[in-house]
């Protein structure tokens, strides 16, 4: 009887396991890169195709889905000066971070 709901339980397991999203490419992770300071833009590349992406800036918040390709850019006009570390969480499992440079922080 146990062997039995084992088998049931595999079975159904993996019939939606086939059903998944694609996943990125081995190797492809998701990274970050600070395009401009002034707004800051921050570009991101290695998402999963639409998804949802909400990057933090450690004082705002913005909300952008990756096109096709896996890619987006994010502006902050408001922002002068990132927190220690940009983070970019997906709704698919992609996670990015990155830390901008400290000169690029100095005001005038």
């Amino acid at each position: 009887m146990l062997i039995g709901l084992l088998v049931v339980l595999i079975t159904f397991g993996l019939g939606g396991a086939a059903q998944e999203e694609k996943v990125a490419p081995v190797g492809t992770r998701a990274t970050l890169t600070v395009m401009d300071m002034h707004p800051l833009t921050i570009s991101g590349r290695g998402f999963k195709s639409g998804e949802r992406v909400v990057v933090s800036t450690g004082t705002s918040r913005k909300s952008v889905t990756a096109n096709a390709s896996g890619r987006f850019v994010v502006r902050f006009a408001s922002v002068k000066c990132a927190a220690t570390a940009i983070v970019a969480i997906g709704s698919k499992g992609s996670r990015a971070t990155t830390r901008p440079p400290k000169i690029l922080c100095i005001e005038p």
